[in-house]
C-alpha cells in the first residue's frame, strides 16, 4: 500500500547555521523578571518541526519555552500560556493553516489574558507554509519564511536583538472582541474614526469582508449592501448635529430649569 503523502516542512536541522565566526549572535541577558528568551506557539500538527527549531535554537544558547515541556502540570492551557508569554522576552509563532484555525483563535478569543503583554513584547510570525490567511492583527509584521535559506541566521539575528529596537513588532490594540456562536469577533472601525466627534456616524469600507466577519459571513454581497445601507443612513442630516441646534436646546434646558420668580402681593 502506498505511503501516506504528507506535507513536506523545511528540516531546521539542514538549514545553514549561525556562523560563529561572523556576526554570531549572543542571546540577550534574562531580567529577574524573565525565565525564557522565546516561547514558541504551534499547532500539534506542525510539532515536528518545531521540535526541531526549540533544538536548534538551544544549540545556540537561547532559553526557549514550550508547551509540550514546559507548561505546569494541573493548570489551564489558558493560564498556561500567559505565564510563558509574560516570562519570555520575545513570542515566536509558527504559521500555519492549522495555528491560524486552533492556537491563534484561541490566543484572539482570549486576548484580555494576554492583551497587556502582547502589546508590549515583540511578536516574531514564521511563515510554515505558502497561502496562509495572516492573522488581521499580525498583519503590519514582517513576517520570516521558513523555506528561506538564511531563514536560520535571519532570526537568530531577531531574537538576539533588544526589545526596544524592535518597534512595530508587536501587535496592533485589540478592540474588546464581541462573541459570537462562540468565537470572537473584533468590532469594525470606521475609515474615518479619526476625524468623528462623539455625535457623528462613522462611514464603514465596502470594498471587502473584514477578516474578522469571514467567519459568519455566507454572502459577502450582502454584507456590502449592509454597509452601503449603514453609511447612507449615516450621513442623513440630523437637526441636532448642527453646533447652533445643540446650543439652542442646551439653552432652553437652562431656562427650563430656573423658572423666573412669581411677583409678590
Amino acid at each position: 500500500m502506498a505511503a501516506k503523502p504528507h506535507l513536506e516542512t523545511p528540516d531546521i536541522q539542514r538549514q545553514p547555521t549561525v556562523s560563529h565566526t561572523h556576526h554570531a549572535c549572543v542571546p540577550l541577558a534574562l531580567r529577574d523578571s524573565e525565565s525564557y528568551h522565546v516561547f514558541i506557539s504551534y499547532s500539534s500538527s506542525d510539532s515536528k518541526w518545531s521540535h526541531s527549531l526549540v533544538e536548534h535554537l538551544e544549540s545556540r544558547g537561547l532559553r526557549v519555552c514550550c508547551h509540550v515541556r514546559d507548561f505546569t502540570p494541573g493548570r489551564t492551557v489558558l493560564e498556561n500560556m500567559s505565564k510563558c508569554i509574560h516570562e519570555s522576552q520575545k513570542v515566536l509563532l509558527v504559521l500555519s493553516q492549522e495555528f491560524v484555525r486552533s492556537r491563534w483563535c484561541l490566543l484572539e478569543a482570549n486576548m484580555s489574558l494576554f492583551r497587556d503583554c502582547l502589546e508590549r513584547k515583540p511578536l516574531i510570525p514564521v511563515m510554515l507554509e505558502p497561502g496562509v490567511l495572516v492573522p488581521l492583527h499580525l498583519c503590519h509584521l514582517t513576517y520570516l519564511e521558513a523555506s528561506d535559506p538564511e531563514f536560520p541566521n535571519k532570526l537568530l539575528k531577531v531574537l538576539c536583538t533588544p526589545n526596544q529596537q524592535l518597534q512595530g513588532s508587536t501587535v496592533v490594540p485589540f478592540q474588546p472582541p464581541t462573541i459570537y456562536n462562540g468565537k470572537a469577533l473584533q468590532p469594525l472601525i470606521a475609515v474615518n474614526d479619526e476625524g468623528l466627534y462623539k455625535w457623528d456616524a462613522g462611514q464603514f469600507s465596502d470594498m471587502e469582508v473584514p477578516e474578522q466577519l469571514r467567519l459568519i459571513i455566507e454572502d459577502q454581497n450582502k454584507y456590502k449592501e449592509a454597509v452601503r445601507i449603514l453609511n447612507r443612513v449615516s450621513q442623513t442630516k440630523v437637526w441636532l448635529r448642527p453646533v447652533w441646534a445643540r446650543v439652542l436646546v442646551y439653552t432652553i434646558a437652562l431656562i427650563s430649569g430656573h423658572p423666573g420668580q412669581g411677583s409678590r402681593s
